[in-house]
């Protein structure tokens, strides 16, 4: 699912129409609001830039801090409808640093991981901890990989947490 909704991570006008008609068609489709997450994630990755803050022209920051919020707000609705949609989580967890909602997102990892653990979305977890972006540190990232790396299962016979603090 994952790949099929990088299909959504575009700024394509055609793909905006259409997934703003299937909202309003479907206002409780899981798939339609993690669509719609994922478009404006991307979309307030790319007005903001990747520039830091300070350096960023001020209306581009604010319509980002928008885009990200509504990001959310889409991944919260198609998460509350379908917790195991999987897009749907890693919108949650990809938006709650920026969105400062950091304990959410790491309340959702805990639900996925208990659930369904994989190396994907422990990922995302470990980018909620990057530093200059967020008030988790690298201990937290120690701690995420010591928690939730041996659910998982690997494709090699290396111990979980060395490759996960590698990855």
């Amino acid at each position: 699912l994952r790949t099929i909704f990088q299909l959504f991570t575009t700024t394509n006008p055609a793909i905006i129409a259409f997934t703003a008609r299937w909202l309003e068609e479907k206002p409780r489709s899981v798939y339609a609001h993690s669509a719609q997450a994922w478009i404006d994630f991307t979309t307030s990755w790319n007005v903001r830039g990747d520039r830091t803050g300070r350096a960023t022209y001020p209306k581009a920051l604010g319509e980002f801090r928008r885009l990200q919020d509504s990001a959310w707000d889409h991944a919260w609705t198609a998460y509350e409808i379908s917790p195991d949609f999987t897009p749907a989580s890693d919108a949650l967890v990809r938006t709650a640093v920026q969105t400062g909602r950091i304990d959410a997102g790491f309340d959702v990892i805990a639900a996925v991981m208990a659930e369904r653990p994989d190396m994907g979305s422990l990922y995302r977890a470990i980018g909620m901890t990057h530093p200059g972006w967020s008030t988790a540190t690298f201990e937290t990232a120690e701690w995420l990989c010591r928690t939730y790396a041996p659910m998982i299962t690997w494709d090699s016979d290396e111990d979980p947490e060395t490759n996960c603090l590698i990855e």
